[in-house]
């Protein structure tokens, strides 16, 4: 009878704790930039809207750049990320810092560019890019994009960075107090304009913008259609007289691969419904359409996704993965190796 009656007790006890647990739901992760430039404001707004349409929120982490933020859904300790386009498809296929080690993630929003900021001094001899040979540049944290894309355009350029440049790992911040100090003579950020520490920093030294988009072409041909021609308009630094060409690259809010239909779709409705008010904070993430978004990833969209997007009449899905499965055999080959999907 004891026996009977501690048993007879404990069932109920252990199926309160299983309920509990397969009702509670978590709150999803979203890993996001370090708060130098707009897009954590963007996020926070983000998280604020989602609440609507995404009922278990949205909790952030800041890191140094996309790299790190997708190795944060590598590690599971994030489930969600912003990453440019470019360390997304090489996180996807294995390339570059993901050598070896690629992260099964799919895009569930387009979001906007960012524009490509190389900052030097308004008095530099610095007037192109090619002109960094020898100079100190800072280019970005480490397992930032940023600094991703300033080492593709060193070899676009045909710059070494051990040979030609002094290189600098510098976050934001940094890279702007050591510019002030005559520290480094450039630094390398992208992020969509304005960047309101760069403005602050033209308030209290002359600087100018170099010119980058004469290198998509080579980026394109050498690295796959991740690039696009940019630019940040005239007056939005001080002292900016003319618009400044970019190399430009799209930011991706980007899921682990396992993530549930459902939740990814809740993500891609809960970007695409507050577009409007994401822009009061970011305004170029207004100007891209629902089409536009299954056009510009170069890794594939998660299920969820996709069927978003087919609510809107816009069906993607072998499309989008021929493209993934082109550019990463073109890749692969020209490393020479043999492409795994």
């Amino acid at each position: 009878m004891g026996s009977n009656c501690i048993s007879w007790r404990g069932v109920p006890a252990l199926i309160i704790i299983l309920i509990f647990n397969l009702n509670r739901v978590d709150a999803t992760t979203l890993a996001t930039y370090g708060r130098d430039g707009l897009p954590f404001p963007f996020a926070l707004e983000l998280q604020k809207q989602a609440r609507a349409t995404f009922p278990t929120g949205l909790d952030l982490i800041a890191t140094a750049g996309g790299v790190d933020n997708i190795r944060a859904i590598q590690q599971g300790r994030a489930q969600a990320a912003f990453a440019n386009a470019a360390v997304a498809y090489e996180a996807t296929w294995g390339f570059g810092p993901f050598t070896n080690s690629p992260v099964g993630v799919r895009t569930v929003a387009t979001l906007y560019p960012l524009n490509l900021h190389v900052v030097v001094r308004a008095d530099s001899e610095i007037k192109t890019f090619s002109d960094l040979r020898g100079k100190r540049v800072s280019t970005g944290a480490k397992g930032s994009g940023s600094e991703q894309i300033a080492f593709r355009l060193f070899e676009s350029v045909g710059l070494k960075r051990e040979a030609d440049l002094s290189v600098q790992s510098l976050g934001l911040g940094e890279s702007i107090a050591a510019l002030r100090e005559k520290r480094i003579e450039a630094f390398i950020f992208g992020s969509a304009a304005p960047v309101e520490a760069i403005a602050k920093l033209a308030l209290a030294l002359p600087i100018r913008l170099l010119e980058t988009a004469s290198k998509v072409d080579d980026m394109n041909r050498r690295h796959g259609r991740l690039y696009a021609d940019g630019a940040i308009a005239a007056g939005t630094y001080i002292g900016q007289t003319a618009e400044v060409a970019t190399l430009d690259v799209w930011d991706l809010l980007v899921v682990n691969e396992k993530m549930s239909v459902d939740e990814a779709y809740r993500i891609a409705k809960a970007v695409d419904t507050h577009r409007a008010s994401l822009a009061s904070v970011l305004p170029n993430v207004g100007k891209i359409t629902v089409k536009q978004q299954a056009e510009i990833t170069p890794i594939a969209l998660h299920l969820g996704a996709q069927l978003y997007l087919a609510e809107k009449g816009i069906a993607p899905f072998n499309r989008i993965y021929r493209f993934a499965d082109t550019q990463a055999t073109s890749e692969k080959s020209r490393r020479g190796a043999v492409a795994q999907p």
